[in-house]
């Protein structure tokens, strides 16, 4: 730098008188220093500088110390010799000094981004380009903002205290009105999207809850309205004035009802289901007897809704007469059938009518009751017949030829058994058989002609004996048997104790004597141990069978060591040794009792543990596997370093003894983070465990992943931009630009203060512009919902004020329309002009209807409901005879629907012939039913004349059916 420079402190620069030389110093050795100050010298206080620079005396690191911090001097700020070759090196010499400098603009002025060679930043305290306030911190509501803005107004973008939000403007209708409050719907206040606004959250006040204009149509049920489907059309079950359309209001809904008489009563022409009434609908009306959804006779309900039925004078189909009446025996019966002899029912002047004309069935042909006695044979069921109903002379009573055995007992007959057999009561010629006739029936063992006992034979014909329970002369006894042992012999003689027999029933023994203690006691019974008497081969007998008081079960006296255990002995093993388990004196021997047996190690007269003794009389130590008292442990051995010291004490971590196995170390505690962990392993820094000192650790000595090589907290926010990070601010305000430690952008749903919305997408139609504008109807842009857009929210010019196209077919209900079903097609129920759709109106209507002649007229084809008329639909056309729903014949109705009649050769239903004349005598009756009789021949010739007897106009008819 030349001689004279005057730099911007206002000193001029001298050369030294001597070259000096430059020399790099370590600066992380001095104590900063204001650069400022120490450019311009105004650093008077030299005590805060190390070394210390300035205090006239030169240490350390210094090459020079002139008292003062001044560059140009021949002694730098930093107490190196300045050179005379080259101008000193300073902050605002516009050279940037690295590592000392941030920065250096050549000048010496703070706020204008680099300040004391440093550069400037929000929260530094020096109020730079773009700041508005600087309090050296990044907190809000302390008067100057994270931004370094003035904070305390409405519209700073800060949230003060008494503000509800902050939108950087002082506008209305964009969220945050400007008085900083949040705008919703039912803030009194109308916004921008809102149709009104009433100050409360309140359905059915005019104002919705969300600030729509309510009205009927609107699809909200308001009070006063019945319903409210969103629309203004009829005819959908919902009036245009919102009250509910149904059957009986009164109001004809065309497309759901034929007929609305304001009642839902049937039988008044309009049914309860407001469909017309009429003959043949199914419906029973006030003017009908009865309608069975057809226009037909002969099937109960004539054509003209009036009962049929069997008495009404008319003959239908079904019937063979109609006599008008529903008396009996008249010709006519009460079901219509021709009443004859053989009908099956009784007449008045016959007995019996079985349904034929068959004799020998109980009823005659001249039903006359047939019967045994009539004097007439019926062979079928009668052997003869005198005329009367009397037995026993030669015919019975029911008519069968007497004789001897057949059951009836004639006056030459004793008796009839219904056989002719002897020795069954009854000989073989009728005569009574009987014990004592003299005559040995198969039945008899004997039969000595009289009634007398003790002859031989008894009174019963059976040979008496010893043991047939009749007590004879000479017997003793007689108990019908031949067996012994139960009161009287086999030869009739009694048995008694002490006759030397054995009755086994009723003695144990029998000695032939009556005396007792020889064995067989005087009653018979057999002599026993327990019996209470002493045999001669019994010790005792104490008059039971148990041992244990002094006399055995055996009868044999007890004694300790006899290895039965009697009363007063706790045990008997049979031997007089202690030792054993039962001592020589009968007690138990047992561990606890004092003495050690054979199988015991100690025995200290206690069933206790832990006293050296065991309950077991083992002798107690530790290294038994038994946890004794004072044991802690004991794990059957002596062996340390496996979790159970020699002495029984339990092994653990923080026991100040390593084990080497389990342990690395072992500090004499169970706290962490002194070298040796919990767990008794060494700490380090990555080792997984956040020790005392470290933020964090992830098991690893790597930064960049969450937690530093020194187990610090790596975090988005520590002003750090780590590896995955594009920006870091030091805090997590959403709209400064960077977020997440995300670099804020439009698109990236976050607005911010220069945005008026961010959506996130790229989609112009969705509301929101990809410049991040907002998109609203009337903007003249197409959005999503929108079907037009013209610019602005007026309707009637083509595009309504919601942005919809106008006009027949978009869905909604415009003016001079009735429906709009968002089509232009007819057959729908909304024609393609929007009118709704009726029968009658000429347009077939898809679902609804089959035809549509354009009237309301029957009989031309197409019925008032739009049906078309044809021969088999149940309604009876001016052209038809009949129409029964079908189209069979036989039943009445033809499948042309002409009326079937006998005689118009068609076997029809209740006929059982049809040859097409009603004339009687050919085989078929006039009535249609086949005649028995013969009938000729069935040559070609007798079908020609019946055929040619059904006439031309039945050939006619036939003939155009068909066609």
């Amino acid at each position: 730098m030349p001689a004279g420079y005057v730099d911007d402190c206002g000193k001029e620069y001298k050369p030294a008188a001597a070259p000096r030389k430059v020399v790099d110093i370590d600066l992380s050795k001095l104590k900063t220093v204001d650069p400022k100050k120490a450019v311009c010298g105004e650093h008077e206080d030299h005590s805060d500088v190390k070394s210390t620079c300035g205090d006239w005396v030169v240490q350390g690191v210094e090459e020079c110390d002139d008292g003062n911090v001044r560059p140009g001097d021949g002694c730098s700020p930093f107490c190196q010799v300045e050179s005379d070759e080259q101008p000193p090196e300073f902050c605002g010499d516009g050279v940037l000094q690295r590592p000392r400098e941030q920065c250096d603009d050549a000048n010496a002025r703070d706020g204008d981004g680099c300040s004391g060679c440093a550069l400037d930043f929000c929260g530094d305290g020096i109020i730079s380009i773009g700041e508005e306030c600087d309090d050296m911190n990044r907190l809000n509501n302390d008067g100057c903002s994270t931004q370094c803005k003035l904070e305390g107004f409405c519209g700073d973008h800060v949230v003060q205290a008494g503000e509800e939000c902050d939108d950087m403007n002082h506008s209305d209708n964009d969220g945050c009105s400007e008085n900083c409050e949040v705008e919703y719907c039912g803030d009194g206040i109308v916004q921008i999207t809102e149709m009104c606004d009433d100050g409360n959250q309140v359905e059915d006040d005019a104002c919705s809850t969300d600030c729509v204009m309510e009205s009927c149509g609107d699809g909200r049920l308001q009070l006063g309205e019945g319903c409210d489907d969103g629309n203004q059309i009829t005819n959908d079950g919902c009036s245009p004035a919102c009250a509910i359309e149904f059957c009986g209001d009164g109001l004809l809904q065309r497309s759901r009802e034929r007929c609305d008489d304001g009642n839902n009563v049937t039988g008044d022409g309009c049914s309860s289901n407001c469909a017309i009434e009429f003959c043949g609908d199914g419906f029973v009306s006030s003017s009908e007897e009865c309608d069975d959804m057809n226009r037909s006779d002969n099937d109960g309900c004539s054509e003209n809704c009036e009962v049929e039925y069997c008495g009404d004078g008319i003959v239908q189909i079904t019937e063979m007469c109609d006599d008008g009446n529903q008396v009996e025996d008249d010709a006519c019966s009460t079901d219509c059938v021709m009443e004859s002899c053989g009908d099956g029912r009784l007449q008045h002047g016959e007995g019996c009518d079985d349904g034929n004309q068959i004799t020998n069935d109980g009823c005659s042909p001249a039903c006359v009751i047939e019967f045994c006695g009539d004097g007439l044979l019926q062979r079928s069921r009668e052997r003869c017949d005198d005329g009367n109903n009397v037995t026993g002379d030669g015919c019975s009573s029911n008519c069968a030829i007497e004789f001897c055995g057949d059951g009836f007992v004639s006056s030459s007959e004793e008796c009839d058994d219904m056989n002719r057999s002897d020795n069954d009561g009854c000989s073989e010629n009728c005569e009574v058989e009987y014990c004592g006739d003299g005559i040995v029936q198969i039945t008899e063992m004997c039969d000595d002609g009289n009634q007398v006992e003790d002859d031989a034979c008894s009174t019963d014909c059976v040979m008496e004996s010893c043991g047939d329970g009749r007590l004879q002369h000479g017997e003793g006894c007689d108990d019908g048997n031949q067996i012994t042992n139960d009161g009287c012999s086999p030869a009739c003689v009694i048995e008694f104790c002490g006759d030397g027999l054995l009755q086994r029933s009723r003695e144990q023994c029998d000695d032939g004597n009556n005396v007792t203690g020889d064995g067989c006691s005087s009653n018979c019974v057999a002599e026993f141990c327990g019996d209470g008497f002493v045999s001669p081969s019994e010790e005792c007998d104490d008059k039971n069978g148990k041992n244990g008081d002094g006399c055995s079960s055996q009868c044999t006296l007890e004694f300790c060591g006899d290895s039965i255990r009697n009363h007063g002995e706790e045990c008997d093993d049979g031997n007089s040794f202690d030792n054993d388990g039962c001592s020589a004196s009968c007690t138990m021997e047992f561990c606890g009792d004092s003495i050690v047996q054979a199988t015991e190690e100690c025995d200290d007269g206690g069933n206790e543990n832990e006293d050296g003794c065991s309950a077991h009389c083992i002798i107690e130590y530790c290294g038994d596997a038994v946890v004794q008292r004072p044991e802690q442990c004991d794990d059957g051995n002596t062996v340390a370093n496996d979790g159970c010291s020699p002495a029984c004490y339990t092994e653990f971590c923080g026991d100040g003894s390593l084990q080497i196995s389990r342990e690395e170390c072992d500090d004499g505690n169970r706290n962490s983070g002194d070298g040796c962990s919990e767990t008794c392993t060494e700490e380090y820094c990555g080792d997984g465990v956040v020790q005392k000192g470290e933020a964090c650790d992830d098991s690893n000595i790597s930064s960049g992943d969450g937690c530093s090589v020194s187990c610090e907290l790596e975090y988005c926010g520590d002003g750090l931009v780590q590896a995955g990070e594009e920006c870091d601010d030091r805090n997590e305000i959403s709209d400064d630009g960077c977020f997440d430690c995300r670099l804020g952008f439009c698109g990236d749903g976050i607005q911010q203060p220069d945005e008026a919305c961010d959506d996130g997408n790229a989609d112009e139609s969705d509301g929101c512009t990809t410049s991040c504008s907002k998109m609203a109807c009337g903007d003249g842009i197409v959005q999503c919902g929108e079907s037009c857009d013209d610019g602005n929210t007026v309707g009637g010019d083509g595009c309504s004020a919601y942005c919809w196209e106008e006009g027949c077919g978009n869905g909604l209900l415009d003016d001079l329309e009735f429906c709009d079903d968002s089509n232009v097609f007819d057959g729908d129920g909304c024609s393609s002009n929007c009118l709704i759709e009726f029968c009658g109106d000429g347009i077939i209507e898809g679902c609804n209807e089959h035809c549509d002649d354009g009237n309301f007229a029957n009989n031309d084809g197409c019925s008032s409901y739009c049906f078309e008329e044809v021969c088999g639909d149940g309604f009876k056309q001016s052209w038809e005879g009949c129409d029964d729903g079908n189209l069979f014949s036989g039943d009445g109705c033809s499948t042309c629907c002409l009326v079937e009649n006998c005689g118009d050769g068609v076997v029809s239903t209740g006929e059982m012939c049809d040859d097409g004349n009603a004339v009687s005598g050919d085989g078929c009756s006039s009535h249609c039913h086949t005649e028995y009789s013969s009938f000729g021949s069935s040559s070609d010739a007798a079908f020609d004349d019946v055929f040619r007897s059904i006439g031309d106009d039945a050939l006619v008819i036939v003939e155009d059916c068909l066609y």
